[in-house]
């Protein structure tokens, strides 16, 4: 083996491209080669001008296969899908998140009460009028002289089509020698739905992985596998501060002991960690006035922009800019809605170490 200094990449299909190999491969190429007029020089011991001329060719030679490789990697990663895109998510130990079974209550209610007790089983089912299957996820028992009893339940399809409005679940499908009928009293909206491809994707692009060790863009990346949102500050060569949107049941402990980890431990730096402030950017002196069409039940549209706007505050990142026109968007794409105003609503540059809050019941009215 000729003693050059080694170095590697793998290709697309998974094997490794040694520059070794490339060497090697060269090397008996010129032996070999024969061309009219010129003489074949077979010296490529360790310091003759032969060597290093072709190990100079050779190293050119390795850049353009890894740029080529790398064009690859990134075509293959833009445009891959499902198993594919899992893949490449595999790789930097990213994995798709799966989807989530919505669960919930039930009310069960006996027509009449009984003189011995029954019992209901798990796995009875019952669904929607749309045929949306739900699964007691327990037995049921109904003493003598009860007629009503709460149950469990889990939808029988992951996803966020379980999600269903109070009062869908009105059928009980598994046939009973009783009269008994079912009623969810709340929404249910636990279900969540595979993470679709274009997330996925996003989320192993943003991953820490891809940006070079002790970058500002690494320490909030890295934080950012335990909390929402981090910001990093550089105090001094040899200490540095990140400040964190609060998110339940992490604590400051809970990110030193992932900055102690070897493979996140940086030498002779000290960070320190602390929860950003709240900062009000919607409190109760201030209004949505709603116009709604005819046909349209107000209290429906009142409670989609609620869970809009929560959504636009909750996702708002530190040091970001909170947008009354995003506010005004977000209502104004809610069905039924024919127009809004806002009143009291004012635009928030949030500093580094703020999050957006809102304080109190948001306000939403129907003019």
């Amino acid at each position: 083996m000729v003693e050059v200094e080694e170095k590697i990449f793998t290709r697309v299909d998974g094997t490794e491209r040694r520059f070794t190999e490339i060497v090697e491969e060269n090397i008996d190429r010129v032996s070999k080669s024969y061309y009219t007029g010129v003489a074949t020089v077979n010296d490529f011991s360790n310091g003759s001008m032969n060597l290093f001329e072709l190990v100079n060719q050779s190293d050119c030679q390795y850049d353009i296969e890894f740029y080529m490789e790398t064009i690859k990697q990134e075509l293959l990663f833009k445009y891959a899908t499902g198993d594919a895109l899992d893949d490449f998510g595999a790789q930097k130990g990213i994995y798709r998140e799966e989807a989530n079974f919505s669960t919930s209550n039930v009310l069960l209610t006996l027509a009449n009460s009984l003189n011995t007790p029954i019992t209901i089983f798990e796995g009875t089912e019952i669904s929607t009028d749309d045929t949306i299957i739900f699964l007691l996820a327990e037995d049921v028992k109904f003493e003598v002289g009860q007629t009503t009893a709460n149950a469990e339940i889990i939808c029988e399809e992951a996803g966020s089509i379980g999600n269903v409005k109070a009062g869908s679940i009105n059928i009980i499908l598994t046939d009973l020698p009783y009269d008994l009928t079912v009623t969810n009293l709340n929404d249910i909206t636990d279900g969540v739905d595979e993470e679709d491809d274009d997330s996925y994707r996003d989320r192993i692009v943003d991953s820490h992985l891809n940006y070079p060790v002790g970058t500002v863009k690494w320490y909030e990346k890295v934080a950012e596998t335990l909390v929402s949102n981090a910001y990093y500050h550089k105090l001094s060569p040899t200490n540095g501060e990140i400040v964190y949107k609060p998110t339940s049941n992490v604590t400051n402990t809970d990110l030193a002991n992932l900055f102690n980890q070897k493979e996140n431990d940086i030498v002779n730096l000290t960070i320190n960690f602390s929860p950003a402030n709240p900062r009000s950017v919607i409190d109760n002196g201030m209004s949505i006035i709603v116009h709604v069409r005819s046909g349209y039940s107000f209290s429906v549209i009142k409670t989609q922009i609620i869970n809009a706007v929560s959504n636009y505050v909750v996702n708002l990142k530190l040091g970001e800019v909170f947008k009354p026109s995003c506010v005004g968007y977000l209502c104004e794409s809610v069905e039924g809605i024919q127009f809004t105003q806002l009143t009291g609503y004012e635009e928030i540059n949030l500093e580094n170490d703020e999050y957006a809050v809102i304080e109190g019941d948001l306000q939403v009215i129907q003019g």
